[in-house]
């Protein structure tokens, strides 16, 4: 049944003439209350669209963002990268942001293995821009050349007298996270591969980021250019093939690991306060 109820006009408030009308119209409650339904719905209706747009607008912002940008990444970290040596040794540093001693003016971080032919204490080659420097071996983990970087820290620290941009540690990665390598291998400068984590251990990150002779003590990165690990070593296998003569190795490819830097705290920092990296 409708339901009537008269308008709350009164004649004082107009004239004579819609005073009377006003006295004898009514108001359809119905037809009000279908329309504020209606209304409600409408309003909830489109709050739930604007909820979901939202929700897909965020998804897709942090699968972009997830996406590792390559070119800018190179961009921003390239300046941070140089070639280190040692006698018939060579390969890539990279530059990191911690406290040095006032002589200095920047650390590099690299592999031990790359410096097999000095030991701590000794002067060593940066190459930065095509110019030669001089370098101190603060410290190296294992102190003496090992037969399976697996089983070892293989880390280095070099101290220089001139300035460099250095890098921020990222926090921990996960299996499938984006990972990008640059270094000097076989010459060339800032060479770069990219591809994912693959595997994480306790002291170690695998990749199957092309990695060659000459990567060994450069970063791998993650998506912002923080740096996971140390470039350290890609796993090979002898006598894998009949016939196959023996000390000829058979490379893996897309097997190739890094150090944590968290490693550099068990020897080459032990003597610091405090670990300057957490992971």
């Amino acid at each position: 049944m409708k339901l009537r109820r008269n308008l709350l006009r009164s004649s004082s408030d107009t004239s004579g003439i819609w005073g009377d009308l006003a006295v004898t119209d009514y108001v359809d409650t119905e037809r009000t209350l279908s329309r504020s339904i209606s209304r409600r719905i409408f309003i909830a209706t489109f709050t739930a669209i604007a909820v979901v747009l939202s929700s897909f607008w965020f998804w897709v912002h942090r699968i972009d963002n997830a996406q590792a940008n390559v070119p800018s990444v190179v961009a921003q970290v390239k300046d941070s990268i140089v070639s280190v040596g040692c006698g018939n040794y060579g390969g890539t540093g990279f530059a990191v942001n911690i406290p040095v001693p006032s002589k200095y003016k920047a650390a590099i971080l690299s592999a031990a293995h790359v410096f097999d032919d000095c030991s701590e204490g000794d002067t060593v080659t940066v190459t930065y821009e095509g110019r030669d420097y001089r370098g101190y071996l603060a410290g190296k983990d294992p102190a003496r050349p090992a037969n399976d970087l697996s089983k070892v820290h293989d880390v280095a620290l070099v101290y220089v007298k001139f300035s460099l941009p250095g890098l921020d540690p990222a926090p921990q990665a996960r299996v499938g996270d984006w990972a990008i390598v640059i270094g000097d291998p076989y010459k060339h400068i800032n060479y770069v591969t990219f591809g994912i984590i693959t595997d994480v251990t306790k002291d170690e990150y695998g990749t199957d980021a092309a990695i060659n002779h000459g990567n060994s003590g450069g970063p791998i990165l993650d998506s912002s250019g923080r740096v996971l690990g140390i470039v350290s070593y890609m796993e090979t296998h002898s006598n894998q093939y009949p016939g196959n003569a023996k000390g000829i190795y058979d490379v893996t490819p897309g097997i190739y690991y890094a150090k944590r830097l968290r490693l550099t705290c068990a020897q080459i920092f032990d003597k610091a306060p405090s670990c300057p990296f957490s992971d």
